[in-house]
């Protein structure tokens, strides 16, 4: 996990940020199918916590592992789309993100953060969301390596060591 957050760290200069206006997202980045491929299927306990898509279609437990082969540069930066959402949490504190509420300005740090780790050579994925999900699949896995390599490899599971 520490040399993809050093890499993750190094990433975060070399962004080409855009607007999106059309999503309801904090922020997102394009991936295509060509990008990434399925390296293992890892039993878990708490399938029900990862998101659908990653979710193995063969098994009821299973997640489908994957790996990033690319991704997207632009004159070599990576790219990061932030949506309305995202703005609107920096309402009134864009000259000073101090002035912004700390679950505000702690989001839009995050956001931006958890968007870079999902660029190659990083590669982390969302194969889950939000804290207290986070939080309760380690629990019900922490005795699991192979588990556990889910949330290692998991851009909301680790982007609180950043942000």
């Amino acid at each position: 996990v520490r040399s993809k957050l050093e890499r993750t760290s190094a990433l975060l200069s070399k962004l080409a940020v855009k607007y999106d206006g059309s999503s309801s997202a904090y922020g997102y980045i394009r991936g295509w199918t060509s990008d990434r491929k399925q390296v293992d299927t890892i039993n878990v306990l708490g399938s029900e916590k990862i998101v659908g898509k990653f979710k193995a279609k063969n098994s009821k437990t299973a997640v489908m592992f994957m790996k990033k082969k690319w991704s997207k540069e632009i004159r070599g930066r990576k790219e990061v789309f932030l949506a309305p959402a995202w703005w609107n949490l920096l309402k009134g504190c864009t000259s000073d993100l101090w002035k912004c509420s700390s679950y505000h300005r702690g989001t839009a740090v995050g956001t931006i953060i958890h968007e870079t780790m999902h660029h190659f050579d990083v590669g982390f994925w969302d194969y889950l969301y939000h804290r207290k999900v986070v939080q309760a699949f380690r629990k019900l896995n922490q005795k699991s390596k192979r588990a556990m390599s889910v949330v290692r490899n998991c851009a909301d599971c680790v982007e609180y060591f950043m942000a």
